[in-house]
């Protein structure tokens, strides 16, 4: 009698386990997600915040030619050594013209590092994922220097299979000093 109680109680211990193991790797899935999520929404915020405080002229010009004139923003390189990380990172409205960047689709494709992790050997493996950035610029009416600024992007972890993960920002680029005097 006790050979079978221990059986049947491997059994459920057994299905316990595989239930525990099934709840561990979905929420380090989930997890994964969530820190692709947050960073290409953290990154499209500093491009909605820099299109913000951008001069009218800079704007208007990549608005009269979308693909070969770039809004002039700024990126951070953690691969740049000394005092000061910025890098240009210009981005296009309708992605840049393919004869710029020698890309075939004409989007504002980012790689971004996302960690850096230690091997067994001791080496540092860089984590990264692939980024999509659309930009969308419209005029206000009625409102000389005033824009809404729309950024949608999509992500996905570089070298793995896991699902693409998508957002949209929108924010509005105003002129005070207009605002003000009326």
């Amino acid at each position: 009698m006790s050979l079978i109680e221990t059986m049947i109680a491997m059994v459920v211990f057994m299905m316990l386990a595989m239930g525990l193991t099934s709840a561990v790797v979905q929420s380090q899935r989930m997890s994964h997600n969530n820190v692709l999520q947050n960073t290409a929404f953290t990154v499209a915020q500093g491009y909605l915040e820099q299109i913000r405080s951008l001069p009218p002229a800079d704007i208007e010009a990549s608005l009269d030619d979308p693909d070969g004139v770039a809004l002039p923003t700024q990126g951070v390189s953690a691969l740049t050594v000394g005092s000061n990380p910025q890098i240009d990172d210009p981005i296009f409205l309708d992605g840049p013209d393919p004869a710029l960047t020698g890309q075939t689709d004409g989007s504002n494709f980012r790689e971004i590092l996302v960690d850096l992790k230690e091997d067994a050997s001791g080496n540092l493996r860089e984590i990264t994922m692939e980024s999509w950035f659309d930009i969308d610029i419209v005029a206000i009416e009625n409102k000389s220097n005033s824009y809404a600024v729309t950024i949608r992007f999509e992500a996905t972890l570089a070298g793995r299979g896991q699902r693409m993960v998508s957002g949209e920002l929108r924010g509005i680029r105003a002129d005070v000093n207009q605002f003000v005097s009326q």
